[in-house]
């Protein structure tokens, strides 16, 4: 019984700390969504199973609120970030420019024009 009360302790704070680490991905899913660095959305996404799966070793204590807050926490970040998108200004959106890039220019071997 003792082992078992043990592991139950282990088991609550890695689960604390699972829906710890699915909050901040799908907190930094929603700022790196605002700031358009779409690396660090994927990066983020790809992160928070991993949170969601350590958030799931906190049902052992019998509480499930950790992992309901992990499993609920990105969904509700990509909700936001969709709903960013659609209300968003289109004139503050960034727009592709063409980068000038000059022609090369034909010189004889002597260093005059051709």
């Amino acid at each position: 019984m003792a082992l078992w009360l043990t592991l139950t302790d282990a088991f609550g704070f890695l689960g604390f700390a699972g829906a710890t680490i699915a909050l901040a991905s799908a907190l930094v899913v929603v700022i790196a969504f605002i700031l358009d660095f779409g690396d660090t959305v994927r990066i983020a996404i790809g992160i928070w199973p991993v949170g969601a799966v350590l958030a799931l070793c906190n049902a052992v204590t019998g509480s499930w609120v950790l992992l309901t807050v992990a499993l609920i926490s990105l969904p509700v970040a990509l909700a936001l970030t969709v709903l960013r998108a659609a209300v968003r200004d289109p004139s503050h959106q960034r727009t592709a420019t063409p980068i000038a890039h000059p022609r090369p220019q034909n010189y004889c071997r002597h260093g005059g024009r051709s």
